[in-house]
């Protein structure tokens, strides 16, 4: 706990001894344990020559020693549910055979009360939260259980004719051969009388708690029978020393008691304090899931409360928030028999505002709580008797500060205490600021406009992501993580080599496959990212049978040095996307089956019409309108063959009928085709190249359609008057070993241009971008098919931007392989 210092020193002149004084009062009034201390020895003291002159014989020193044992052995037991396990029966038996009953029962007597004094002592190095500490109410009936066992075990061994106190006389009638068996029959059952009444009494005792019997004798039992009745042995071992060797040796033998006590006691310590640790882990892995589980601020400050409610006895709970500029924002707080509440106008008081500025915990109590008021700290209303303050510090900025309040009487937070609310306020630190960002990102939503909107999709679609099955290897190929879908599809737990088989059967993977990728992990190296649909075995439905389709995405976890530790593959359900391509495909199959018949009977019948009419010398708008619906149809009929040719494409069944050409009369044959259009809007087309051009590595008819597509695609968007700016230049080849020179083809128009949030999407199929609000024409496959074309023939196409505003399409063709 963090300790204020008095800033106010009197500085009146005064003598050395009076300042001496001054200054001990005050370290006395300071330090109540320093205190505490000094009473407890001062009364132990006159308790020590109150004993000798009470007894006013040899056996003052071995009484006063068996005191000391009690205050140890009983300070130093070891905590049970409601009782206490030490050396008290071996204490009790060798102080008997020792001192006699009267004396034992004064030493018992002593020790005991001396005990209870010790205990402010004791507690300083009782770790807090170590263990259940027993009422004043227990430990007074487990004294007074003590007592009685002492009684009705003497009385018992009385009956027997047993030896008491014992001396160097007894101690060679107990060798005597016709009294040994006798003698150690008395001395049994003097250990035993004082063990079962001793065990009956504690029961009984924990009758009042409504303990069973069962769950006493479960908990209780081995360590009452260990240090109950295994150490009967040493207690008449103590007692022959005593009484053969004299009290040198018996201080031995006590000091060595004693130091098996405190051993056992530290041992103990250290086992409770691990398995509390683990607990403490195990409790702030449940505090994280809780606080992950929701976004919501309100959610999760309540979260934080009810978890913290359940470890940590407090009287009232707050969680005070800063905005980013310092302003206190709201509060959550809850108090005992109320119901929580978030203050929207919080004010915090004094010790919040201290732990606020700076950044420290406060742990104020009885003890130091007067610090505060002497650096004018005025307390909460109503006054609290302890508070505990933690500040809430995510990213080393301040964002809150929690604290914890007990009315009197009340017990100071324990170090285990501090210790479990630190780690939880890290955890509320880091869920927080997400739950602020998520609220502050909803909030929003509602008021602004599709860039926000596209935001708290991306948010959203990052909550979604857990209904993926992710799946990670290490590079020994053990699954190090693995969430229940990719557990429920794999069939394997987590910590369990991958097997090939599972892989194989379940993942998708060909056996050469996942092996290689097993052996690039082990070695070290860095396996290709990938990415693949696999097909499931059918899984039966309302619908019937139905396939089941999962995309495998796939990449190397890296460290920051780039090193390869692990393999993290996403499952991710796409049957749906895979049922809507095998119906886009059916459906677009139709289509052209539907279309293409009657488009090219249609062409076929103008053409008819157009060779009668040149036979008969027509007016000439009649054979303006007769080419036309010719190409009208043909552009029709390029559609539907774009339509039928992209599936081809994307299925891989359409041959490439690649040789080589030049593109400038074929260029012209197109741009001479389209002049009447372009005459008619306006517009001016122009087409730029070099006559040293190199020849390109395609195939023409697709070329064909690839310019067709772009031109008109430009004479669409380029407003009456405007200008289309074609060129061809050479384009070095990627790999001069492999092709010649190549092509680059550039179409530039001056119309309203390409969003950037659609250049994206543009080449997707039956995209159709609307720009400047302009009515959009045509299907949205032209180019999506010259994408699938270009790349069919080893080329590249892409959008760029232009300093005039319109759309500049570029694409490239390969030269002449070199044979």
């Amino acid at each position: 706990p963090l300790l204020l210092r008095p800033s106010a020193i009197d500085n009146s002149p005064q003598t050395a001894d009076n300042q001496q004084m001054d200054t001990l009062r005050q370290r006395l009034i300071q330090n109540p344990r320093l205190r505490a201390f000094i009473q407890w020895t001062a009364l132990f003291v006159g308790l020590v020559v109150a004993i000798y002159a009470a007894t006013q014989n040899r056996d003052a020193p071995i009484i006063t020693l068996f005191v000391f044992l009690y205050v140890i052995t009983i300070n130093f037991s070891i905590p049970v549910p409601n009782g206490r396990i030490g050396l008290v029966p071996m204490l009790a038996v060798s102080s008997l055979l020792v001192v006699g009953f009267q004396a034992a029962v004064l030493a018992m007597i002593l020790g005991l009360v001396l005990a209870e004094l010790a205990r402010p002592i004791w507690h300083s190095i009782w770790p807090v939260g170590l263990g259940q500490r027993l009422t004043l109410g227990q430990r007074l009936g487990l004294d007074a259980a003590a007592l009685i066992a002492l009684l009705v075990a003497h009385q018992i061994y009385v009956m027997m004719e047993g030896i008491l106190p014992l001396d160097a006389e007894d101690v060679s009638l107990l060798n005597t051969a016709g009294t040994l068996n006798e003698n150690l029959l008395q001395l049994v059952w003097l250990a035993i009388a004082y063990f079962l009444t001793d065990l009956l009494l504690q029961w009984l005792l924990t009758l009042l708690y409504r303990q069973s019997l069962s769950s006493f004798l479960q908990r209780n039992l081995p360590g009452l029978l260990g240090f109950g009745v295994l150490s009967q042995p040493f207690a008449l071992f103590g007692a022959l020393t005593y009484v053969s060797v004299g009290l040198p040796a018996f201080v031995i033998f006590g000091i060595g008691m004693a130091g098996f006590m405190i051993v056992a006691w530290i041992s103990w310590q250290n086992r409770t304090m691990m398995s509390q640790q683990l607990e403490q882990f195990s409790t702030l892995n449940l505090v994280s899931q809780s606080l992950r589980e929701t976004l919501d601020l309100p959610a999760v400050l309540e979260q934080t409360y009810t978890q913290i409610h359940r470890l940590v006895v407090a009287d009232r709970f707050t969680i005070a928030l800063l905005n980013p500029d310092g302003r206190w924002e709201e509060a959550f707080q809850a108090q005992e028999k109320q119901s929580a509440q978030l203050l929207t106008d919080y004010q915090p008081d004094d010790f919040t505002r201290w732990v606020a500025t700076h950044q420290q915990i406060l742990d104020l109590d009885s003890d130091n709580m007067h610090y505060a008021a002497e650096h004018q700290l005025r307390p909460p209303s109503p006054a609290p008797a302890v508070w505990l303050g933690i500040p809430l510090i995510n990213d080393q900025q301040l964002i809150g500060v929690l604290s914890l309040e007990r009315f009197a009487p009340a017990q100071p937070f324990t170090r285990w205490n501090r210790e479990l609310l630190v780690a939880i306020a890290q955890q509320a630190s880091r869920a927080i600021p997400n739950a602020q960002l998520h609220g502050e990102t909803v909030r929003l939503y509602a008021l602004t406009d599709e860039a926000l909107a596209r935001r708290v999709e991306q948010l959203q679609a990052l909550l979604n992501s857990t209904h993926d099955g992710v799946l990670m290897l290490d590079v020994s190929g053990r699954i190090v993580l693995l969430n229940p879908l990719a557990a429920r599809l794999l069939q394997q737990a987590q910590g369990e080599p991958l097997s090939p088989t599972a892989a194989v059967q379940r993942l998708g993977y060909q056996t050469a496959a996942i092996e290689s990728l097993l052996q690039q992990l082990a070695a070290g190296e860095t396996p290709p990212v990938g990415r693949a649909v696999i097909q499931l075995p059918a899984h039966s439905d309302s619908n019937g049978t139905t396939p089941r389709y999962i995309q495998r995405a796939e990449a190397p976890v890296l460290t920051e040095d780039g090193r390869t530790m692990g393999w993290l593959i996403v499952l991710r359900d796409v049957t749906e996307e895979q049922e809507r391509a095998q119906w886009r495909t059916q459906f677009t199959h139709m289509v052209v089956h539907d279309l293409r018949n009657p488009v090219t009977t249609l062409l076929s019948t103008m053409r008819m019409i157009d060779e009668k009419l040149q036979q008969e010398s027509p007016p000439a708008e009649l054979n303006e309108y007769v080419q036309n619906s010719q190409r009208v149809g043909s552009h029709m009929l390029d559609m539907v063959d774009s339509l039928m040719d992209i599936n081809r494409l994307e299925a891989g069944q359409l041959v490439v009928d690649a040789e080589a050409m030049r593109l400038p009369p074929l260029v012209k044959r197109i741009v001479d085709n389209l002049l009447p259009i372009a005459h008619e809007k306006k517009i001016e087309v122009l087409v730029e190249y070099a006559d040293e051009l190199p020849a390109v590595w395609a195939d023409e008819e697709l070329v064909r359609r690839i310019l067709l597509n772009l031109f008109d695609n430009a004479l669409k968007f380029t407003p009456q008057g405007g200008r289309i700016h074609g060129r061809l230049q050479a384009e070095p080849a990627a790999d001069p070993t492999t092709h010649e020179a190549g092509v680059r083809i550039t179409l530039t128009d001056n119309g309203p241009g390409i969003p950037e949030e659609h250049k994206a999407r543009i080449f997707e199929r039956f995209v159709r971008i609307s720009s400047g609000g302009a009515q959009v024409r045509g299907t949205g496959i032209g180019l999506s098919f010259c994408k699938l074309a270009v790349e069919a023939q080893e080329g590249q196409i892409w959008v760029e931007d232009t300093a005039e505003g319109g759309s500049c399409f570029v694409f490239t063709l390969p030269g002449i392989p070199i044979f």
